[in-house]
C-alpha cells in the first residue's frame, strides 16, 4: 500500500509541476493570462472543499497518508486528508477539461454538423466519468488508497465489499468538468473563451467612452486579476454544487450498504449508527470508533500508529 501512496503522491508532483511551468512559460511568450493558467490556477484554489464532499460520500483515506492535522478547521470534518489533495484536485479537473476538449474538437472534425456547446458538455462529462472510475477504482482495488466505508447500494460497483465504488461519485467528477470543458473549449468570433468575452463586455459598459477601437482595446486587455477571480468563482460554483449534493445525499441516509467498518487497523473509520445494511456478512459492523460528527472515540480502539 505504501508504494501506491507515494506512487501518487510522486506522480502527482510531476504532472503538476510540469503542466505549471509548461502553462507559464506558455503565458510568458504570449504576454497575458491564458485561460489554461487560469483554470489551472483556479482549481489549485479547490483543496479545502475535499473534505465536504468526502464527508458527504464517507471517503476514508489510509492514515499512511501524509496529511493534514486532523484538528484544523473543515479538515476535521473526516479521519484524514492527505497533504497533495490541492495538486491532485489540479491536475484532475484541469486534466479532465483539457482532454474533454481535445475529445469534443476530435469529434467535431468527423462530425462538423454537431452543435459545439453540446458536444463540449457530452465530452466533458464522458471524460470526467471516465477518468474518475479509472484512477479510482485503480487506487481502490489494486492501491487500497482510499475506501468508501459505506455507499448507496444500487448505484455502487461491488457494494457491500471492502473495495466497493460509488457509481455517482463517477458522474459527480464528469458534471463538475463538464462545464469547464465548455468555458474551456467555446470560444466567440474573436477567439475569446467566454469569461474573458463577458469580462471584456462588462468593462466596456462600464466606460465613457464609445470608441469601437478603444472597446476592441478593452477587450484584449482584460485585467489578469479580474479574470484570475473570475474562474476561481466559477469553479467554486461549479464544485460547490457538486458537494452540496454529496451533503444532502448524506443527510438523506441512503448510503447504508457497509464494505466494512474499519477498513484500516491503524486509524478511525466512518460509520453511521443508522447502517441497516450490512455489506459482507462476516465483518462485525458493530462500530469500533464512530465518525468524526460526534467527536467520541470508543474506548476499545487501539491508539493511531504513524
Amino acid at each position: 500500500m505504501r508504494f501506491w501512496i507515494w506512487f501518487n503522491v510522486t506522480v502527482t508532483l510531476a504532472l503538476f509541476t510540469a503542466t505549471l511551468v509548461f502553462l507559464v512559460r506558455r503565458a510568458l511568450r504570449e504576454g497575458r493570462l491564458t485561460a489554461e493558467l487560469a483554470l489551472f490556477l483556479a482549481t489549485l484554489t479547490l483543496g479545502w472543499m475535499e473534505a465536504v464532499i468526502d464527508w458527504g460520500g464517507f471517503v476514508y483515506y489510509s492514515p499512511d497518508w501524509p496529511h493534514f492535522p486532523e484538528s484544523w478547521p473543515v479538515v476535521r470534518l473526516i479521519p484524514v486528508l492527505p497533504l497533495h489533495i490541492p495538486l491532485c484536485y489540479t491536475w484532475f479537473f484541469w486534466g479532465g477539461s483539457v482532454m474533454g476538449r481535445g475529445l469534443a474538437r476530435w469529434v467535431l472534425v468527423r462530425r462538423p454538423g454537431l452543435p459545439i456547446g453540446a458536444t463540449l458538455l457530452a465530452a466533458g462529462l464522458f471524460v470526467g466519468f471516465a477518468f474518475d472510475a479509472v484512477v479510482e477504482n485503480f487506487f481502490i482495488v489494486v492501491g487500497g488508497a482510499w475506501n468508501y466505508t459505506q455507499v448507496w447500494g444500487p448505484l455502487a460497483l461491488r457494494g457491500g465489499t471492502d473495495t466497493q465504488w460509488p457509481v455517482y461519485m463517477g458522474f459527480a467528477m464528469g458534471l463538475t468538468i463538464s462545464p469547464l470543458t465548455y468555458l474551456l473549449g467555446k470560444r466567440n468570433d474573436r477567439g475569446e473563451d467566454l469569461l474573458a468575452a463577458w469580462l471584456g463586455r462588462a468593462r466596456e459598459r462600464s466606460r465613457s467612452s464609445g470608441s469601437g477601437t478603444a472597446g476592441a482595446a478593452t477587450r484584449r486587455q482584460v485585467g489578469w486579476a479580474r479574470y484570475l477571480v473570475a474562474w476561481i468563482i466559477v469553479v467554486h460554483v461549479i464544485y460547490g454544487a457538486v458537494s452540496l449534493g454529496y451533503a444532502v445525499l448524506r443527510w438523506s441516509g441512503v448510503q447504508t450498504t457497509v464494505g466494512t467498518v474499519q477498513p484500516y487497523p491503524n486509524g478511525p473509520a466512518w460509520y453511521d449508527d443508522d447502517v441497516t445494511e450490512p455489506g459482507d456478512p462476516s465483518v462485525n459492523t458493530e462500530p469500533t470508533q464512530k465518525s468524526v460528527d460526534d467527536g467520541v472515540p470508543d474506548e476499545n480502539v487501539p491508539p493511531k500508529v504513524g
